[in-house]
Protein backbone atom coordinates (compact mmCIF):
# COMPACT_ATOMS: atom_id res chain seq x y z
CA UNK A 1 0.00 0.00 0.00
CA UNK A 2 2.69 2.12 1.03
CA UNK A 3 4.30 1.60 -2.34
CA UNK A 4 1.41 2.49 -4.31
CA UNK A 5 1.05 6.03 -2.26
CA UNK A 6 4.53 6.54 -3.88
CA UNK A 7 4.15 5.71 -6.96
CA UNK A 8 0.78 7.49 -7.23
CA UNK A 9 2.74 11.08 -5.74
CA UNK A 10 5.30 10.94 -8.10
CA UNK A 11 2.85 10.54 -10.81
CA UNK A 12 1.06 13.44 -9.56
CA UNK A 13 4.21 15.25 -9.37
CA UNK A 14 5.36 14.18 -13.00
CA UNK A 15 1.78 15.36 -14.19
CA UNK A 16 2.08 18.72 -12.48
CA UNK A 17 5.45 19.47 -13.96
CA UNK A 18 4.28 18.21 -17.42
CA UNK A 19 1.50 20.66 -17.55
CA UNK A 20 2.74 23.29 -15.85
CA UNK A 21 1.01 25.37 -12.76
CA UNK A 22 -0.95 28.43 -12.76
CA UNK A 23 -1.14 31.04 -9.84
CA UNK A 24 -2.81 34.25 -10.86
CA UNK A 25 -2.01 35.42 -14.41
CA UNK A 26 0.94 33.14 -14.12
CA UNK A 27 1.65 29.66 -16.02
CA UNK A 28 4.51 27.99 -14.96
CA UNK A 29 5.91 24.89 -14.92
CA UNK A 30 8.97 23.73 -11.86
CA UNK A 31 12.09 21.79 -10.83
CA UNK A 32 13.64 21.59 -7.86
CA UNK A 33 11.72 23.97 -5.92
CA UNK A 34 12.33 26.46 -9.02
CA UNK A 35 9.80 28.05 -11.86
CA UNK A 36 10.04 28.77 -15.27
CA UNK A 37 7.33 31.16 -16.43
CA UNK A 38 5.84 29.73 -19.32
CA UNK A 39 2.73 32.31 -20.18
CA UNK A 40 1.74 36.11 -18.51
CA UNK A 41 -2.30 35.48 -19.09
CA UNK A 42 -2.96 38.93 -17.80
CA UNK A 43 -3.39 42.40 -20.08
CA UNK A 44 -1.28 44.26 -17.68
CA UNK A 45 0.67 47.27 -18.80
CA UNK A 46 3.91 48.45 -16.11
CA UNK A 47 4.27 44.49 -15.12
CA UNK A 48 6.32 43.00 -12.37
CA UNK A 49 7.31 39.34 -12.35
CA UNK A 50 6.78 37.70 -9.13
CA UNK A 51 10.03 36.63 -7.27
CA UNK A 52 8.39 33.04 -6.31
CA UNK A 53 5.39 31.24 -7.28
CA UNK A 54 3.91 28.98 -4.40
CA UNK A 55 6.78 28.75 -2.75
CA UNK A 56 9.02 28.20 -6.02
CA UNK A 57 11.63 31.00 -6.45
CA UNK A 58 11.28 32.32 -10.46
CA UNK A 59 14.52 31.38 -12.19
CA UNK A 60 13.54 31.39 -15.99
CA UNK A 61 11.41 33.54 -18.30
CA UNK A 62 10.45 30.87 -20.88
CA UNK A 63 10.22 30.45 -24.40
CA UNK A 64 7.08 32.52 -25.64
CA UNK A 65 5.92 33.85 -22.48
CA UNK A 66 5.15 37.21 -23.32
CA UNK A 67 4.86 36.63 -26.93
CA UNK A 68 2.48 39.62 -28.16
CA UNK A 69 1.94 41.33 -24.84
CA UNK A 70 0.96 44.06 -26.83
CA UNK A 71 -0.35 46.00 -23.61
CA UNK A 72 3.48 45.21 -22.01
CA UNK A 73 4.83 48.84 -21.46
CA UNK A 74 7.11 47.83 -18.90
CA UNK A 75 8.29 44.87 -17.10
CA UNK A 76 10.35 44.15 -13.84
CA UNK A 77 12.38 41.06 -13.66
CA UNK A 78 13.27 39.91 -10.21
CA UNK A 79 17.04 39.40 -9.35
CA UNK A 80 17.32 35.61 -9.03
CA UNK A 81 15.73 35.06 -12.93
CA UNK A 82 19.06 33.26 -14.60
CA UNK A 83 17.46 32.74 -18.18
CA UNK A 84 15.71 34.81 -20.56
CA UNK A 85 15.07 32.20 -23.15
CA UNK A 86 14.52 32.25 -26.94
CA UNK A 87 11.63 34.89 -28.08
CA UNK A 88 10.53 35.61 -24.37
CA UNK A 89 9.51 38.93 -25.03
CA UNK A 90 8.71 38.66 -28.88
CA UNK A 91 6.40 41.52 -30.48
CA UNK A 92 5.70 43.01 -27.22
CA UNK A 93 5.09 46.44 -29.70
CA UNK A 94 4.75 48.54 -26.95
CA UNK A 95 7.46 47.34 -24.62
CA UNK A 96 9.31 50.84 -23.87
CA UNK A 97 11.95 49.93 -21.68
CA UNK A 98 13.44 46.88 -20.04
CA UNK A 99 16.07 46.04 -17.07
CA UNK A 100 18.22 43.06 -16.48
CA UNK A 101 19.38 42.29 -12.85
CA UNK A 102 22.57 41.51 -12.48
CA UNK A 103 21.42 37.65 -11.37
CA UNK A 104 20.69 36.76 -15.62
CA UNK A 105 23.52 34.50 -17.18
CA UNK A 106 21.68 33.74 -20.40
CA UNK A 107 19.75 35.60 -22.58
CA UNK A 108 18.67 33.64 -25.31
CA UNK A 109 18.48 34.32 -29.09
CA UNK A 110 15.46 36.87 -30.56
CA UNK A 111 14.85 37.27 -26.61
CA UNK A 112 13.53 40.66 -27.29
CA UNK A 113 12.53 40.66 -31.79
CA UNK A 114 9.87 42.81 -32.86
CA UNK A 115 9.89 44.70 -29.98
CA UNK A 116 8.81 48.03 -32.11
CA UNK A 117 9.14 50.48 -29.08
CA UNK A 118 11.53 48.99 -27.33
CA UNK A 119 14.17 51.96 -26.85
CA UNK A 120 16.64 50.98 -23.99
CA UNK A 121 17.68 48.05 -22.44
CA UNK A 122 19.32 48.36 -19.56
CA UNK A 123 22.06 46.02 -17.23
CA UNK A 124 22.68 46.27 -14.13
CA UNK A 125 26.31 46.71 -13.41
CA UNK A 126 27.02 44.64 -11.44
CA UNK A 127 26.02 41.50 -13.72
CA UNK A 128 28.93 39.40 -14.41
CA UNK A 129 27.85 38.30 -18.40
CA UNK A 130 26.26 41.25 -19.89
CA UNK A 131 26.53 45.21 -20.06
CA UNK A 132 24.52 47.92 -21.84
CA UNK A 133 25.59 51.22 -23.52
CA UNK A 134 24.59 54.80 -23.10
CA UNK A 135 22.39 53.62 -26.63
CA UNK A 136 20.75 51.06 -24.45
CA UNK A 137 22.38 48.17 -26.48
CA UNK A 138 22.74 45.34 -25.28
CA UNK A 139 26.29 43.45 -25.11
CA UNK A 140 28.09 40.69 -23.43
CA UNK A 141 30.25 42.17 -20.48
CA UNK A 142 32.97 43.22 -22.40
CA UNK A 143 31.63 44.65 -24.81
CA UNK A 144 33.03 42.07 -27.56
CA UNK A 145 29.78 40.87 -28.95
CA UNK A 146 26.83 42.54 -29.66
CA UNK A 147 23.48 40.52 -28.72
CA UNK A 148 20.73 43.23 -29.33
CA UNK A 149 20.40 46.51 -30.97
CA UNK A 150 16.30 47.54 -29.44
CA UNK A 151 13.96 47.85 -32.67
CA UNK A 152 12.38 50.71 -31.81
CA UNK A 153 15.43 52.93 -31.65
CA UNK A 154 15.75 55.27 -34.65
CA UNK A 155 18.63 57.29 -36.66
CA UNK A 156 22.17 55.61 -37.62
CA UNK A 157 24.42 54.11 -35.13
CA UNK A 158 28.01 53.12 -34.80
CA UNK A 159 28.74 49.48 -33.42
CA UNK A 160 31.86 50.17 -31.22
CA UNK A 161 35.45 49.59 -32.20
CA UNK A 162 35.37 46.53 -28.88
CA UNK A 163 33.11 44.43 -30.77
CA UNK A 164 34.26 41.00 -32.94
CA UNK A 165 30.87 39.59 -32.80
CA UNK A 166 27.55 40.93 -34.48
CA UNK A 167 25.12 38.46 -32.75
CA UNK A 168 22.43 36.40 -34.03
CA UNK A 169 19.26 38.38 -34.28
CA UNK A 170 21.04 41.67 -32.74
CA UNK A 171 19.65 44.15 -35.26
CA UNK A 172 16.46 42.15 -36.41
CA UNK A 173 13.68 44.16 -37.63
CA UNK A 174 14.92 47.75 -36.63
CA UNK A 175 12.64 49.05 -39.09
CA UNK A 176 13.67 52.25 -38.11
CA UNK A 177 17.81 52.18 -38.22
CA UNK A 178 18.92 54.44 -41.34
CA UNK A 179 22.75 53.66 -41.36
CA UNK A 180 24.99 51.24 -39.60
CA UNK A 181 28.91 51.29 -39.24
CA UNK A 182 30.67 48.29 -38.62
CA UNK A 183 34.07 48.52 -37.65
CA UNK A 184 37.38 46.58 -38.82
CA UNK A 185 37.72 44.19 -36.62
CA UNK A 186 34.43 42.34 -36.44
CA UNK A 187 34.87 38.50 -37.97
CA UNK A 188 31.15 37.24 -37.78
CA UNK A 189 27.80 38.56 -38.49
CA UNK A 190 25.04 36.08 -37.08
CA UNK A 191 22.27 34.25 -38.42
CA UNK A 192 19.53 36.68 -39.16
CA UNK A 193 21.49 39.85 -37.75
CA UNK A 194 19.99 42.47 -39.94
CA UNK A 195 16.80 40.86 -41.13
CA UNK A 196 14.34 42.85 -42.18
CA UNK A 197 16.28 46.40 -41.48
CA UNK A 198 14.23 48.13 -43.98
CA UNK A 199 15.62 51.26 -43.73
CA UNK A 200 18.98 50.27 -44.87
CA UNK A 201 20.34 51.87 -47.94
CA UNK A 202 24.18 50.70 -47.68
CA UNK A 203 26.05 48.61 -45.85
CA UNK A 204 30.00 48.56 -45.79
CA UNK A 205 30.97 45.35 -44.29
CA UNK A 206 34.63 45.24 -43.47
CA UNK A 207 37.33 43.24 -44.56
CA UNK A 208 38.20 41.61 -41.02
CA UNK A 209 34.60 39.87 -41.36
CA UNK A 210 34.99 36.28 -41.96
CA UNK A 211 31.70 34.52 -41.91
CA UNK A 212 28.04 35.95 -42.74
CA UNK A 213 25.44 33.48 -41.34
CA UNK A 214 21.86 32.35 -42.76
CA UNK A 215 19.18 35.03 -43.58
CA UNK A 216 21.45 37.80 -42.20
CA UNK A 217 19.89 40.29 -44.53
CA UNK A 218 16.73 38.74 -45.94
CA UNK A 219 14.61 41.70 -46.48
CA UNK A 220 16.31 44.49 -46.51
CA UNK A 221 14.57 46.39 -48.75
CA UNK A 222 16.33 49.25 -49.55
CA UNK A 223 19.61 47.76 -49.46
CA UNK A 224 21.19 48.69 -53.39
CA UNK A 225 24.24 47.08 -53.87
CA UNK A 226 26.77 44.65 -51.40
CA UNK A 227 30.24 43.82 -51.82
CA UNK A 228 31.32 40.37 -49.91
CA UNK A 229 34.84 40.52 -47.98
CA UNK A 230 37.52 38.65 -49.51
CA UNK A 231 37.91 36.24 -46.38
CA UNK A 232 33.91 35.24 -46.72
CA UNK A 233 34.10 31.18 -47.82
CA UNK A 234 29.66 30.68 -48.71
CA UNK A 235 27.11 33.31 -48.92
CA UNK A 236 24.82 31.03 -47.11
CA UNK A 237 21.40 30.32 -46.84
CA UNK A 238 18.83 33.26 -47.95
CA UNK A 239 21.22 36.02 -46.76
CA UNK A 240 20.03 38.58 -49.20
CA UNK A 241 16.56 36.83 -50.21
CA UNK A 242 13.67 39.22 -51.02
CA UNK A 243 16.08 42.48 -50.89
CA UNK A 244 14.15 44.23 -53.54
CA UNK A 245 16.35 47.07 -54.21
CA UNK A 246 19.93 45.57 -54.23
CA UNK A 247 21.47 46.20 -57.84
CA UNK A 248 24.49 45.18 -57.67
CA UNK A 249 26.84 42.24 -55.68
CA UNK A 250 30.15 42.31 -55.55
CA UNK A 251 31.32 38.44 -54.41
CA UNK A 252 35.19 37.35 -54.54
CA UNK A 253 37.27 34.50 -55.17
CA UNK A 254 37.24 33.31 -51.64
CA UNK A 255 33.61 32.11 -52.07
CA UNK A 256 33.13 28.55 -52.84
CA UNK A 257 29.13 27.91 -52.40
CA UNK A 258 26.18 30.22 -53.12
CA UNK A 259 23.47 28.48 -50.99
CA UNK A 260 20.03 27.85 -51.32
CA UNK A 261 17.83 30.75 -52.10
CA UNK A 262 20.42 33.14 -51.22
CA UNK A 263 19.14 36.19 -53.50
CA UNK A 264 16.08 34.52 -53.85
CA UNK A 265 13.77 37.25 -54.86
CA UNK A 266 16.19 39.93 -55.57
CA UNK A 267 13.87 41.35 -58.34
CA UNK A 268 16.09 44.20 -59.33
CA UNK A 269 19.10 42.26 -59.92
CA UNK A 270 20.26 42.42 -63.36
CA UNK A 271 23.36 40.49 -63.49
CA UNK A 272 25.96 39.30 -60.88
CA UNK A 273 29.30 37.59 -61.68
CA UNK A 274 30.28 34.11 -60.08
CA UNK A 275 33.37 33.96 -59.74
CA UNK A 276 35.98 30.57 -60.31
CA UNK A 277 35.95 29.78 -57.12
CA UNK A 278 32.14 28.45 -56.82
CA UNK A 279 31.05 24.73 -56.69
CA UNK A 280 27.78 24.89 -56.00
CA UNK A 281 24.90 26.66 -56.51
CA UNK A 282 21.95 26.14 -54.30
CA UNK A 283 18.47 25.16 -54.82
CA UNK A 284 16.26 28.41 -55.38
CA UNK A 285 19.74 30.39 -54.98
CA UNK A 286 18.44 32.99 -57.66
CA UNK A 287 14.48 32.45 -57.81
CA UNK A 288 12.39 35.23 -58.50
CA UNK A 289 15.46 37.07 -59.64
CA UNK A 290 12.92 38.45 -62.51
CA UNK A 291 15.21 41.82 -63.87
CA UNK A 292 18.83 39.26 -64.65
CA UNK A 293 19.23 39.45 -67.79
CA UNK A 294 22.29 37.69 -67.79
CA UNK A 295 24.62 35.51 -65.67
CA UNK A 296 27.54 33.83 -66.87
CA UNK A 297 27.87 29.97 -64.65
CA UNK A 298 31.73 29.48 -64.57
CA UNK A 299 33.44 26.39 -65.30
CA UNK A 300 34.22 25.65 -61.64
CA UNK A 301 30.03 24.82 -60.93
CA UNK A 302 29.70 21.06 -60.30
CA UNK A 303 25.92 21.82 -59.82
CA UNK A 304 23.27 23.38 -60.50
CA UNK A 305 20.19 23.21 -57.69
CA UNK A 306 16.69 22.85 -58.04
CA UNK A 307 14.82 25.85 -58.71
CA UNK A 308 17.96 27.76 -58.92
CA UNK A 309 16.86 30.34 -61.50
CA UNK A 310 12.92 29.78 -61.46
CA UNK A 311 11.03 32.26 -62.54
CA UNK A 312 13.87 34.13 -63.67
CA UNK A 313 11.86 36.14 -66.56
CA UNK A 314 14.18 38.58 -67.79
CA UNK A 315 16.94 35.82 -68.54
CA UNK A 316 17.33 35.39 -72.20
CA UNK A 317 20.83 33.05 -72.41
CA UNK A 318 22.29 30.45 -71.00
CA UNK A 319 25.42 28.17 -71.42
CA UNK A 320 25.77 25.55 -68.70
CA UNK A 321 29.69 24.87 -68.84
CA UNK A 322 30.95 20.55 -68.14
CA UNK A 323 32.00 21.01 -64.83
CA UNK A 324 28.20 20.79 -64.56
CA UNK A 325 27.06 17.22 -63.69
CA UNK A 326 23.48 17.76 -63.03
CA UNK A 327 21.14 20.50 -63.60
CA UNK A 328 18.15 20.16 -60.64
CA UNK A 329 14.36 20.02 -61.09
CA UNK A 330 12.63 23.03 -62.66
CA UNK A 331 16.29 25.18 -62.16
CA UNK A 332 14.98 27.16 -65.33
CA UNK A 333 11.33 26.67 -64.63
CA UNK A 334 8.96 29.81 -66.04
CA UNK A 335 12.25 31.48 -68.11
CA UNK A 336 10.06 32.76 -70.32
CA UNK A 337 12.17 35.49 -72.36
CA UNK A 338 15.03 32.82 -72.43
CA UNK A 339 16.10 31.89 -76.29
CA UNK A 340 19.37 29.75 -76.18
CA UNK A 341 20.26 27.06 -74.00
CA UNK A 342 23.95 25.99 -74.68
CA UNK A 343 24.59 22.87 -72.52
CA UNK A 344 28.13 21.82 -73.01
CA UNK A 345 30.21 18.08 -72.62
CA UNK A 346 30.54 17.15 -69.32
CA UNK A 347 26.47 17.64 -67.73
CA UNK A 348 24.91 14.44 -67.45
CA UNK A 349 21.71 15.01 -66.53
CA UNK A 350 18.70 17.55 -66.76
CA UNK A 351 16.47 16.95 -63.75
CA UNK A 352 12.56 17.29 -63.70
CA UNK A 353 10.51 20.11 -65.56
CA UNK A 354 14.00 21.86 -65.75
CA UNK A 355 13.17 24.54 -69.02
CA UNK A 356 8.91 24.46 -68.71
CA UNK A 357 7.53 27.39 -69.25
CA UNK A 358 10.35 28.82 -71.44
CA UNK A 359 7.83 29.44 -74.12
CA UNK A 360 10.71 31.90 -75.99
CA UNK A 361 13.10 28.44 -76.29
CA UNK A 362 13.89 27.89 -79.77
CA UNK A 363 17.72 26.38 -79.30
CA UNK A 364 18.94 23.73 -77.09
CA UNK A 365 22.56 21.95 -77.37
CA UNK A 366 22.31 18.66 -75.83
CA UNK A 367 25.82 17.20 -75.22
CA UNK A 368 26.84 13.57 -75.97
CA UNK A 369 27.28 13.39 -72.10
CA UNK A 370 24.09 13.41 -71.29
CA UNK A 371 22.37 10.22 -69.61
CA UNK A 372 19.19 11.20 -68.82
CA UNK A 373 16.74 14.01 -69.79
CA UNK A 374 13.77 14.02 -66.89
CA UNK A 375 9.84 13.77 -66.82
CA UNK A 376 8.42 17.38 -68.63
CA UNK A 377 12.04 18.86 -68.76
CA UNK A 378 10.97 20.92 -71.90
CA UNK A 379 7.26 21.01 -70.98
CA UNK A 380 5.40 23.84 -72.36
CA UNK A 381 8.50 25.14 -74.60
CA UNK A 382 6.15 26.01 -77.47
CA UNK A 383 8.94 28.16 -79.54
CA UNK A 384 11.09 24.71 -79.33
CA UNK A 385 10.76 22.29 -82.46
CA UNK A 386 13.10 20.13 -82.51
CA UNK A 387 15.86 18.67 -80.00
CA UNK A 388 18.68 16.80 -80.87
CA UNK A 389 19.70 14.09 -78.78
CA UNK A 390 22.59 11.65 -78.27
CA UNK A 391 21.73 7.89 -78.74
CA UNK A 392 22.69 7.32 -75.32
CA UNK A 393 20.21 9.54 -73.35
CA UNK A 394 17.08 7.97 -72.04
CA UNK A 395 14.32 10.36 -71.76
CA UNK A 396 12.16 9.95 -68.78
CA UNK A 397 8.51 10.07 -69.55
CA UNK A 398 7.66 12.04 -73.52
CA UNK A 399 8.88 14.64 -74.92
CA UNK A 400 5.86 17.24 -76.21
CA UNK A 401 4.67 16.32 -79.03
CA UNK A 402 5.18 19.41 -80.49
CA UNK A 403 9.18 19.22 -80.55
CA UNK A 404 10.92 16.59 -82.59
CA UNK A 405 12.98 14.30 -81.20
CA UNK A 406 16.10 13.86 -83.22
CA UNK A 407 18.47 11.19 -82.37
CA UNK A 408 22.07 11.08 -83.61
Amino acid sequence: MRNLILATLLFASTYQTAVGEQTGDWKYTTENNRATITKYTALGKAVTIPGSLNGNTVTSIGNMAFYECTNLSSVTIPCGVTVISHNAFTKCTNLTSITIPNSVTSIEDHAFSNCTSLTNIIVDGSNPNYSSDASGVLFNKNKSTIFQYPSGKRGPYTIPISVTIIGSGAFTECTKLSSITIPNGVTSIGDWAFSTCTSLTNITIPQSVTSIGHRAFPGCTSLSSMTIPTRVKSIQERTFASCTSLTNVTIPLSVTSIESGAFSGCTKLTSINIPDSVTLTGDAAFTGCTSLTKIIIPNSVTKIGENAFYDCSSLNTITIPGSVKSVGNLAFFGCYNLTNAVILSGVKSIGERAFEGCISLSSVTIPDSMNSIGVSAFQNCTSLTSITIPPGTSIQGEMPKHIKVIRK
